[in-house]
């Protein structure tokens, strides 16, 4: 029967050419694979004889090697430091047939029975599953120190005094195979050995990555990223101020898309000294798709151990959300054998807020969720402000500041998408210095008058005055129209719908909730657009605009006022009875809501005919101009009522 651990002849012979190798004398500034692995062998010797004597009877070892072509030089390499030694037996080759797995379980199980140690230079301990019945140690490759890395090079390539090493983070990552120089190198190799470190990490440096607090948007979650940053460097010190385990290891990002968690994580991967390693968890899913769940248990095993491999690493995980719940307690498996050997700091992100908030997380081992909002307008204001000036540009503060609100529920790329499509339209037009218009345009995606879909004259005046009977409503009824932010009445295709014009409103960033008056001046606003449609034309003239989806104007207010009546206690009767039913099962409250909707739209109504000189000059300063900013609408309307009293 096939023997898995014998070993011929041939290996001995290599061995005796391994111990040549290592006694020659080299002419040239070059080294092999057998010296390198004679450097680790001699460093890992002490370790196992230390491990062996305090355990003190035949053991089984794990000596992790992820280099696949080293793996067998070092496995060579202990075998013949441990020649004298004849309790100990090495080995780097490991079963895969079911067969191999049985044949090499029993050999193991009489070799200890024997007396006889077993160290196993393997990438990682699962490949000995099935095959030893308990690990007692798992030895990792010492990381180099500048100090030690200079003296291993002193002695590889023959230099009369060690190289110089910076006290640089690259130094830690040096592997094996970074310090097989080419023979025709000549003089300090360290520059080379940096140079081949730094470009195999290159995908995980985060030294570039811009710093915490130029984040936009983060203050929220800056105080924990920075206690966070001080934990791990903490748990990083030589001096072990605090375990790894005693900090938080696995975290949650939640936010749209775009607010800065891949930035966040990197920043945080930058200032706390780690690598960076991201990948996305839709790829586990795909593997559980296509095979069965050990074949994405592995794939997710394989990522933990390459992240392990350039620790101490930030792993960031995407997608959070497309795992299903066994994938998702795999995962927490693997977060639960994080150590401070091989240090991760596990952060996963989802664009599902309720997901993010859902007990799943809990069985992935992630300790809390940290929510990113998007700035505020104040916030983009003062990136606009950083950006504008590099650039030629013609606009005030005060149109800064309207681009900040318009451009509120970005993000920080958003930001920059929108000065890119602007410069572009002024660039294309003559070269000219950026303005206003041009951003709001690429904000607001205004479609070239040849890619607008083709309305009559008659839709376009209808839809003027509706867009202005809304913003006359705002201006009357909701804090003189503070939160209009645009109008327009340029048609553009919205997926398969067509929208005729809009008025754009924001909340108030400074108010976080409406007493009764303020709410049902919403509604009046809804309605203001409908309501000047009848005035104008009559009710018989009146078009479907107002209605027809859920997120038309009639669906909107019908909300609304529900929300007042059933959840806020504002109910004409007085009562203070919650009611979450829906209208169609709650006939009281539907008609509840439908006397507050009637009253609502007959105060509009009155509103908009006793200020219709307002409706007609916004209607027609729209017809001309098509779009207007938030600022252009109030400074409209303020002119006409000037005029008038």
């Amino acid at each position: 029967m096939f023997s898995f651990f014998r070993r011929s002849l041939d290996a001995s012979l290599t061995a005796f050419s391994l111990i040549s190798n290592r006694l020659s004398t080299k002419a040239e500034p070059a080294v092999t694979r057998s010296e390198i692995a004679g450097y680790f062998a001699d460093l890992l010797l002490p370790r196992l004889l230390d491990s062996q004597a305090k355990l003190g009877r035949p053991g089984i070892f794990i000596v992790k090697c992820s280099n696949d072509e080293f793996r067998e030089d070092l496995s060579l390499a202990l075998h013949v430091a441990l020649l004298d030694r004849k309790s100990f037996e090495v080995t780097a080759s490991f079963p895969i047939d079911r067969d191999e797995v049985k044949a090499a379980a029993v050999e193991v199980m009489n070799a200890l029975n024997n007396g006889r140690t077993h160290v196993y230079v393997v990438p990682n301990e699962r490949v000995l599953k099935g095959v030893v019945p308990a690990i007692d140690e798992i030895l990792l490759l010492p990381r180099f120190t500048p100090q030690t890395l200079a003296q291993a090079c002193q002695s590889f390539f023959d230099f009369p005094e060690a190289p110089a090493v910076p006290s640089e983070k690259w130094v830690a990552h040096v592997a094996p195979q970074d310090l097989l120089i080419n023979s025709s190198v000549q003089g300090d190799p360290i520059p080379h050995v940096r140079a081949t470190v730094l470009r195999r990490l290159r995908d995980h440096d985060c030294s570039n990555a811009p710093p915490l607090e130029s984040l936009l948007g983060m203050s929220a979650v800056r105080d924990w990223a920075t206690a966070l940053i001080d934990d791990i460097q903490d748990a990083l010190d030589p001096e072990v101020r605090c375990q790894w385990t005693q900090i938080e290891r696995a975290v949650v990002f939640a936010g749209s898309r775009g607010a800065g968690k891949a930035s966040l994580s990197r920043a945080i991967a930058r200032a706390a000294g780690l690598q960076w390693y991201s990948l996305s968890a839709r790829r586990w899913a795909t593997f559980l798709e296509e095979d069965s769940i050990s074949v994405a248990v592995s794939a997710m095993e394989d990522d933990f151990d390459a992240a392990r491999a350039i620790s101490p690493t930030v792993l960031f995980i995407e997608n959070l959300e497309d795992l299903p719940e066994k994938l998702l307690q795999a995962l927490g498996q693997l977060v639960s054998r994080i150590d401070s050997l091989e240090p991760i700091f596990v952060i996963g992100s989802t664009i599902d807020e309720d997901f993010a908030s859902s007990s799943h997380l809990r069985s992935a081992n992630f300790e809390h969720t940290v929510y990113l909002p998007l700035p505020t307008s104040s916030l983009l204001e003062s990136a606009l402000k950083q950006h504008l000036k590099e650039m030629r540009n013609e606009l005030s503060d005060e149109e800064i500041s309207q681009v900040g609100r318009l451009a509120l529920g970005s993000t920080a790329s958003d930001l920059e998408l929108y000065l890119r499509r602007a410069s572009r339209i002024a660039r294309r037009d003559g070269a000219r210095s950026l303005t206003f218009d041009d951003l709001a345009v690429a904000i607001m995606e205004t479609p070239s008058p040849g890619a607008r879909p083709k309305i009559s004259g008659e839709e376009l005046r209808l839809t003027a005055y509706h867009e202005a009977g809304h913003a006359v409503m705002h201006f009357l009824d909701v804090r003189q129209g503070k939160e209009i932010q645009y109008a327009s009445v340029v048609p553009r295709r919205m997926g398969y719908l067509t929208a005729l014009g809009f008025v754009m409103r924001l909340k108030d960033e400074e108010s976080y909730s409406l007493t009764k008056a303020e709410a049902l001046a919403r509604i009046r606003m809804m309605f203001g657009g409908r309501c000047a449609q009848e005035i104008l034309s009559g009710a018989d003239h009146v078009t479907t605009g107002s209605g027809g989806s859920d997120d038309s104007d009639l669906a909107k207010a019908t909300k609304m006022a529900a929300h007042l009546i059933g959840r806020c206690g504002f109910s004409a009767s007085e009562s203070l009875v919650y009611r979450d039913a829906r209208l169609e099962d709650d006939p009281e409250l539907r008609k509840e809501v439908d006397v507050l909707l009637r009253e609502q739209y007959q105060q509009t109504r009155k509103s908009l005919q006793d200020n219709w000189n307002l409706v007609e000059a916004l209607a027609h300063r729209l017809l001309a101009e098509q779009e207007l900013s938030g600022h252009e609408v109030r400074q409209i309307l303020t002119e006409v009522r000037k005029a008038v009293s």
